[in-house]
C-alpha cells in the first residue's frame, strides 16, 4: 500500500455496549426501611433528633444539619394526604413492566399519618379527580415483593374523610438487618472499536 492510500484509507469504527449486571448495597437505615416494605408492608421513616425532619426513605445523617444521626425511627402508616401532584401526557415504556405505560399518568407527594412525605404515583390520574387535601392509601403488591419502593404498587384515593390510620408505638423500629440488603442495578458501558485493516476493509464491502 502506498502512502498516498494509506492518507486516504477510511477507518471503520464500531460502537459496542456491554450491560453489567450488578447489586447496589442499601445501607444500614435504607436497608431495614425496605426490609420492612417486603416483610411486613410497613413504612418507616427516621427523624432528625436536631430539626425534627423525618425523610422517607431514610438516611443515616440529616441534610439539613449535616453532622447529626438519625437515630430515630417513626412508623408512617400506609395513608395520608395528597399535597402536590404532577400529571403527564406521554406514553413511556415502564422500566418495571417493559411495556408501554398509558397516558395520562401521575405522581404525587403524600403527607403520610406519620408526619413524613412520600413520592409515588397516585391512581387514578384523572386531572379533575385530583385534589390536594384528599386521601390516598398505598396499593402493595400482594407477591413477590422484594424490598424494593415498588413493593408499593401506587397510592389509590380513598374517601376523603376516612379516618387517619392508627400507627404502631413509638418503641417499636423496623426489622434489624441479618445480612446487607441490596437492590438490583444495571451498568451500560459503551466503547469505540477499531477493526484492524483486514476485518475493516471485509465489513466496508
Amino acid at each position: 500500500m502506498t502512502a498516498a492510500n494509506k492518507k486516504d484509507q477510511e477507518y471503520l469504527i464500531l460502537d459496542n455496549t456491554v450491560d453489567l449486571p450488578l447489586r447496589l448495597d442499601a445501607g444500614e437505615c435504607e436497608g431495614r426501611f425496605l426490609k420492612a416494605l417486603r416483610d411486613e408492608k410497613r413504612i418507616w421513616a427516621n427523624k432528625c433528633p436536631k430539626c425534627g425532619r423525618q425523610l422517607v426513605v431514610p438516611r443515616p445523617v440529616c441534610a439539613h444539619c449535616y453532622d447529626v444521626e438519625m437515630t430515630e425511627w417513626v412508623e408512617q402508616g400506609d395513608e395520608g394526604v395528597l399535597e402536590h401532584f404532577s400529571i403527564s401526557y406521554y406514553p413511556f415504556v415502564h422500566p418495571r413492566t417493559g411495556k408501554i405505560k398509558p397516558v395520562p399518568w401521575a405522581n404525587g407527594i403524600i403527607r403520610l399519618d406519620g408526619g413524613a412525605q412520600i413520592w409515588h404515583e397516585v391512581v387514578p390520574p384523572d386531572p379533575a379527580q385530583l385534589k390536594i387535601g384528599d386521601r390516598y392509601k398505598a396499593v402493595w403488591k400482594e407477591e413477590g415483593r422484594t424490598g424494593f419502593i415498588w413493593d408499593i404498587l401506587h397510592f389509590e384515593k380513598v374517601a376523603s374523610d376516612a379516618p387517619a390510620k392508627a400507627l404502631a408505638k413509638a418503641d417499636k423500629e423496623p426489622p434489624q438487618l441479618k445480612e446487607p440488603h441490596s437492590l438490583p442495578g444495571m451498568l451500560k458501558v459503551t466503547y469505540h472499536h477499531a477493526p484492524v485493516t483486514l476485518p475493516a476493509g471485509f465489513l466496508l464491502q
